[in-house]
Protein backbone atom coordinates (compact mmCIF):
# COMPACT_ATOMS: atom_id res chain seq x y z
CA UNK A 1 0.00 0.00 0.00
CA UNK A 2 1.14 3.52 -0.76
CA UNK A 3 -0.13 5.30 2.37
CA UNK A 4 -1.62 4.55 5.78
CA UNK A 5 -4.97 2.70 5.80
CA UNK A 6 -7.89 5.00 5.12
CA UNK A 7 -11.60 4.64 4.42
CA UNK A 8 -12.29 6.36 1.10
CA UNK A 9 -15.65 7.87 0.24
CA UNK A 10 -17.63 5.98 -2.43
CA UNK A 11 -16.80 7.12 -5.98
CA UNK A 12 -13.82 9.17 -4.74
CA UNK A 13 -10.71 9.03 -6.92
CA UNK A 14 -7.11 9.43 -5.87
CA UNK A 15 -4.31 9.70 -8.45
CA UNK A 16 -0.66 9.51 -7.48
CA UNK A 17 2.76 8.22 -8.45
CA UNK A 18 5.46 6.28 -6.70
CA UNK A 19 9.15 5.68 -7.24
CA UNK A 20 11.87 3.60 -5.69
CA UNK A 21 15.60 3.03 -6.01
CA UNK A 22 16.60 -0.48 -7.11
CA UNK A 23 19.92 -1.50 -5.52
CA UNK A 24 22.45 -3.43 -7.60
CA UNK A 25 22.65 -7.08 -6.49
CA UNK A 26 25.82 -8.68 -5.21
CA UNK A 27 27.91 -9.91 -8.19
CA UNK A 28 28.08 -13.39 -6.66
CA UNK A 29 24.34 -13.97 -7.16
CA UNK A 30 24.51 -12.79 -10.79
CA UNK A 31 26.76 -15.73 -11.69
CA UNK A 32 25.37 -18.76 -13.47
CA UNK A 33 26.97 -22.12 -14.21
CA UNK A 34 24.11 -23.96 -15.90
CA UNK A 35 25.42 -23.63 -19.45
CA UNK A 36 28.75 -21.84 -19.00
CA UNK A 37 31.10 -21.58 -16.05
CA UNK A 38 31.55 -18.16 -14.42
CA UNK A 39 29.13 -16.33 -16.67
CA UNK A 40 27.71 -13.11 -15.29
CA UNK A 41 24.10 -12.09 -16.01
CA UNK A 42 23.29 -8.41 -16.48
CA UNK A 43 20.28 -8.19 -14.17
CA UNK A 44 20.61 -4.50 -13.25
CA UNK A 45 18.76 -3.04 -16.22
CA UNK A 46 17.48 0.04 -14.40
CA UNK A 47 18.47 1.71 -11.11
CA UNK A 48 14.95 3.09 -10.52
CA UNK A 49 11.35 1.91 -10.59
CA UNK A 50 8.29 4.11 -10.82
CA UNK A 51 4.64 3.98 -11.81
CA UNK A 52 1.38 5.95 -11.64
CA UNK A 53 -1.42 4.66 -9.41
CA UNK A 54 -5.15 5.29 -9.26
CA UNK A 55 -7.41 4.39 -6.35
CA UNK A 56 -11.20 4.41 -6.54
CA UNK A 57 -13.34 4.31 -3.41
CA UNK A 58 -16.26 1.91 -3.32
CA UNK A 59 -19.20 1.26 -0.99
CA UNK A 60 -18.88 -0.27 2.49
CA UNK A 61 -15.20 0.60 2.86
CA UNK A 62 -13.99 -1.19 -0.28
CA UNK A 63 -11.48 0.33 -2.69
CA UNK A 64 -9.93 -0.67 -6.01
CA UNK A 65 -6.38 0.23 -6.98
CA UNK A 66 -4.69 -0.04 -10.37
CA UNK A 67 -1.20 0.80 -11.60
CA UNK A 68 0.29 0.39 -15.05
CA UNK A 69 3.85 0.77 -16.26
CA UNK A 70 3.73 1.14 -20.08
CA UNK A 71 6.39 -0.24 -22.43
CA UNK A 72 8.58 2.85 -22.27
CA UNK A 73 12.29 2.07 -21.95
CA UNK A 74 13.82 3.21 -18.64
CA UNK A 75 17.63 2.98 -18.73
CA UNK A 76 17.99 -0.49 -20.35
CA UNK A 77 14.65 -1.99 -19.27
CA UNK A 78 11.37 -1.97 -21.18
CA UNK A 79 8.55 -2.83 -18.78
CA UNK A 80 4.93 -3.69 -19.44
CA UNK A 81 3.51 -4.28 -15.98
CA UNK A 82 0.02 -4.09 -14.54
CA UNK A 83 -0.80 -4.20 -10.83
CA UNK A 84 -4.13 -4.23 -9.05
CA UNK A 85 -5.42 -4.41 -5.50
CA UNK A 86 -8.74 -4.74 -3.72
CA UNK A 87 -8.96 -3.57 -0.13
CA UNK A 88 -11.46 -3.18 2.65
CA UNK A 89 -10.96 -0.66 5.45
CA UNK A 90 -12.90 0.00 8.62
CA UNK A 91 -12.35 2.87 11.03
CA UNK A 92 -12.73 2.36 14.77
CA UNK A 93 -13.30 5.83 16.18
CA UNK A 94 -11.74 6.93 19.44
CA UNK A 95 -12.98 10.31 20.60
CA UNK A 96 -13.12 12.78 17.67
CA UNK A 97 -13.74 11.32 14.21
CA UNK A 98 -10.18 12.16 13.18
CA UNK A 99 -8.82 9.96 15.97
CA UNK A 100 -8.86 6.19 16.25
CA UNK A 101 -7.59 3.15 14.41
CA UNK A 102 -8.23 2.07 10.83
CA UNK A 103 -7.89 -1.61 9.98
CA UNK A 104 -7.37 -2.67 6.36
CA UNK A 105 -7.37 -6.04 4.62
CA UNK A 106 -5.87 -6.00 1.13
CA UNK A 107 -5.13 -8.45 -1.69
CA UNK A 108 -2.97 -7.52 -4.67
CA UNK A 109 -1.37 -8.89 -7.81
CA UNK A 110 1.21 -7.94 -10.43
CA UNK A 111 1.68 -9.47 -13.86
CA UNK A 112 3.30 -8.55 -17.16
CA UNK A 113 6.91 -8.56 -18.29
CA UNK A 114 10.17 -6.67 -18.45
CA UNK A 115 12.32 -6.91 -21.59
CA UNK A 116 16.03 -6.22 -21.86
CA UNK A 117 19.47 -7.64 -22.59
CA UNK A 118 20.11 -9.71 -19.46
CA UNK A 119 22.06 -12.75 -20.68
CA UNK A 120 24.08 -11.05 -23.40
CA UNK A 121 24.24 -7.24 -23.22
CA UNK A 122 26.27 -5.26 -25.75
CA UNK A 123 29.27 -5.16 -23.41
CA UNK A 124 29.55 -8.99 -23.37
CA UNK A 125 29.19 -9.68 -27.09
CA UNK A 126 32.20 -11.34 -28.76
CA UNK A 127 33.01 -12.68 -32.24
CA UNK A 128 36.13 -14.77 -31.58
CA UNK A 129 35.01 -17.94 -29.75
CA UNK A 130 31.90 -19.73 -31.09
CA UNK A 131 31.82 -22.10 -28.11
CA UNK A 132 31.88 -19.27 -25.57
CA UNK A 133 28.81 -17.32 -24.42
CA UNK A 134 27.46 -14.28 -26.27
CA UNK A 135 28.97 -15.16 -29.66
CA UNK A 136 27.15 -12.62 -31.79
CA UNK A 137 26.68 -9.02 -32.83
CA UNK A 138 23.22 -8.25 -31.44
CA UNK A 139 22.35 -8.10 -27.72
CA UNK A 140 19.91 -10.66 -26.39
CA UNK A 141 16.20 -9.89 -26.24
CA UNK A 142 15.30 -11.53 -22.92
CA UNK A 143 11.93 -11.42 -21.17
CA UNK A 144 11.28 -11.58 -17.43
CA UNK A 145 7.81 -12.15 -15.97
CA UNK A 146 7.76 -11.07 -12.28
CA UNK A 147 4.29 -12.48 -11.60
CA UNK A 148 3.14 -12.35 -7.97
CA UNK A 149 0.05 -12.32 -5.80
CA UNK A 150 -0.32 -11.55 -2.12
CA UNK A 151 -2.33 -10.35 0.79
CA UNK A 152 -1.72 -8.11 3.77
CA UNK A 153 -3.31 -6.66 6.86
CA UNK A 154 -2.43 -3.25 8.27
CA UNK A 155 -3.58 -0.99 11.07
CA UNK A 156 -3.22 2.77 11.09
CA UNK A 157 -3.48 5.19 13.98
CA UNK A 158 -4.26 8.90 13.69
CA UNK A 159 -3.24 10.88 16.78
CA UNK A 160 -5.57 13.74 15.91
CA UNK A 161 -2.89 15.92 14.32
CA UNK A 162 -4.12 16.82 10.85
CA UNK A 163 -2.21 15.09 8.05
CA UNK A 164 -0.22 12.75 10.33
CA UNK A 165 -0.84 9.05 10.87
CA UNK A 166 1.16 5.97 11.74
CA UNK A 167 0.65 2.45 10.47
CA UNK A 168 2.17 -1.01 10.41
CA UNK A 169 1.25 -4.39 9.07
CA UNK A 170 2.36 -7.69 7.61
CA UNK A 171 1.59 -9.89 4.64
CA UNK A 172 2.71 -12.69 2.36
CA UNK A 173 3.52 -12.84 -1.37
CA UNK A 174 3.26 -15.83 -3.68
CA UNK A 175 6.06 -15.29 -6.19
CA UNK A 176 5.96 -17.16 -9.52
CA UNK A 177 8.63 -15.64 -11.80
CA UNK A 178 9.41 -16.80 -15.34
CA UNK A 179 12.37 -15.94 -17.56
CA UNK A 180 12.97 -16.54 -21.26
CA UNK A 181 16.26 -16.10 -23.08
CA UNK A 182 16.22 -14.57 -26.56
CA UNK A 183 19.65 -14.63 -28.20
CA UNK A 184 20.71 -15.30 -31.80
CA UNK A 185 24.35 -16.23 -32.34
CA UNK A 186 26.53 -15.76 -35.42
CA UNK A 187 26.24 -19.49 -36.13
CA UNK A 188 22.50 -19.07 -36.70
CA UNK A 189 21.39 -20.84 -33.54
CA UNK A 190 18.66 -19.23 -31.45
CA UNK A 191 18.60 -19.67 -27.68
CA UNK A 192 15.01 -19.58 -26.39
CA UNK A 193 15.66 -21.26 -23.03
CA UNK A 194 12.83 -20.87 -20.51
CA UNK A 195 13.45 -20.79 -16.78
CA UNK A 196 10.68 -20.90 -14.17
CA UNK A 197 10.41 -21.65 -10.49
CA UNK A 198 9.20 -25.23 -10.10
CA UNK A 199 7.84 -24.48 -6.66
CA UNK A 200 6.62 -20.86 -6.29
CA UNK A 201 8.02 -19.45 -3.07
CA UNK A 202 6.06 -17.87 -0.25
CA UNK A 203 7.85 -14.72 0.88
CA UNK A 204 6.75 -13.14 4.15
CA UNK A 205 7.14 -9.39 4.44
CA UNK A 206 6.26 -6.48 6.64
CA UNK A 207 5.60 -2.78 6.17
CA UNK A 208 5.75 0.33 8.26
CA UNK A 209 5.42 4.03 7.64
Amino acid sequence: MAIAPEVLLPASIRIGAEGEYIPKPDPTIEQTGRCFTQKSEHTSLSPVFGRPRITIGGPFGFALEAAYLPPVTIARATPNLFSFAVSHAHHFALGPVSNGTTLMLRVHGTFGNVKGAITCPKSQLQQTAPSSPCYGTNPSKDTFHPDMFGGEVAAGFAPGVRGISFYGGAGVNRIDPHFQVGFSSLTGSVDMTQVSSRNPSIAPRSLAG
